[in-house]
């Protein structure tokens, strides 16, 4: 008997130092997974010509009339405007690395010389947006939920260039100056 008893506490021995090897290899890869920034996407190419790669609202189709939005749209700032219509998030890493690197006047310059007659319209879920202070937003839509479940936004950040007839014209993870630039440009 005794010797059964040895034979089972090493086994588990064996079990628990085996597991604990798993563990902390699953957490050495989700740190790395964190300091890539998977918390807010990758960044695919922008849609273009109706090839959605990346989710959200098909290039070339209308936008699905949201209450919260048709309101908003309506305001004079925003009238028979082209819009880039930006999502974020408080809590996305992804979100607050664009911002950082949107605080670079060149990254700055270069996305307000692309957006030219276009409105920049941060969308999230409360007004509050200090991270993206800097940049010369035409307006801040707190509806986050309801615009991101009704035109099918799969996460932040994200960006929806929208012409001035209401038409999706590209749309993108937009976790990059640049990609950003390349959504922006699919209204020129």
């Amino acid at each position: 008997m005794p010797g059964t008893w040895m034979a089972l506490v090493i086994v588990l021995w064996v079990v628990v130092i085996l597991l604990s090897v798993i563990v902390l290899g699953l957490i050495r890869r989700l740190s790395r997974l964190e300091r890539m920034g998977f918390a807010g996407g990758y960044d695919p190419e922008p849609v273009v010509d109706g090839a959605a790669i990346s989710g959200g609202p098909a290039v070339g189709s209308q936008l699905p009339p949201i209450p919260a939005y048709e309101t908003f749209s309506t305001t004079a700032a925003l009238r028979d405007r082209k819009r880039l219509m930006l999502f974020v998030g408080d809590s996305c890493r992804a979100c607050r690395r664009l911002a950082r690197e949107l605080d670079d006047a060149s990254a700055r310059d270069r996305l307000m010389t692309e957006l030219r007659d276009t409105a920049l319209v941060l969308v999230t879920e409360e007004d509050d947006v200090d991270d993206f202070a800097n940049l010369p937003a035409a307006a801040v839509l707190a509806a986050r939920q309801e615009l991101s479940s009704g035109w099918g936004v799969p996460g932040t950040p994200f960006a929806v260039a929208v012409d001035e007839h209401g038409t999706v014209r590209g749309s993108a993870f937009t976790s990059t100056s640049s990609a950003l630039c390349e959504v922006a440009a699919t209204l020129a």
